[in-house]
C-alpha cells in the first residue's frame, strides 16, 4: 500500500476529514486518474447544460 493511501486512513486525519465532509480515499495513480476523469465527465456536463460561463 502507498505511503498516500497509508497516510489517507489515519484515525485523525480520517477525523478531521469526516468534519470537513470530505471522503478520502488511497490508491495508485490510475484509480485517481479515473476518479478525476468521471468528474471532468460528470460535472462538465452539468455546467455546460446549465450554461454556465467563466466569470
Amino acid at each position: 500500500m502507498p505511503a498516500s493511501a497509508r497516510r489517507c486512513k489515519a484515525p485523525r486525519l480520517q477525523a478531521l476529514a469526516q468534519q470537513l465532509g470530505i471522503g478520502l480515499a488511497g490508491g495508485p495513480p490510475e484509480q485517481l486518474d479515473r476518479v478525476r476523469r468521471a468528474d471532468f465527465d460528470k460535472w462538465g456536463a452539468l455546467i455546460r447544460n446549465a450554461g454556465i460561463k467563466p466569470a
